[in-house]
């Protein structure tokens, strides 16, 4: 009964409906299972943000707390093309980075 069919259907109904309840109680388990590692996950993320602003050294940047929340839902194909397209930049960006770090060194090496 703890796991959804009453009094009546256990006793007295078709006895093949146990299965699937069964089934049912075992995925909203699962579901619960998930979101309550999802909470411990949010609140980890929290603390780890708190613990390290509150001990980080002086000069360096304070850690955030995330940005959006965890996704627990597959991305539509117009977000995928999006986050190609942001990881495209992003990796553009780092190559520039890079480019300009290894001119000034090699202009620093030359003694321009």
């Amino acid at each position: 009964m703890s796991m959804g069919m009453s009094y009546h259907e256990f006793w007295h109904g078709d006895y093949t409906q146990w299965k699937f309840v069964e089934e049912e109680h075992q995925i909203r388990k699962k579901e619960e299972n998930e979101m309550l590692w999802l909470q411990g996950a949010y609140f980890y993320n929290a603390m780890s943000a708190v613990m390290n602003n509150s001990f980080r050294e002086k000069g360096k940047p304070p850690v955030s707390y995330m940005e959006e929340p965890v996704r627990i839902t597959p991305m539509t194909e117009e977000e995928q093309e999006a986050d190609k397209r942001k990881q495209v930049e992003a990796f553009r960006a780092s190559l520039e980075d890079l480019r300009r770090h290894f001119e000034a060194k090699d202009k620093r090496e030359r003694g321009e």
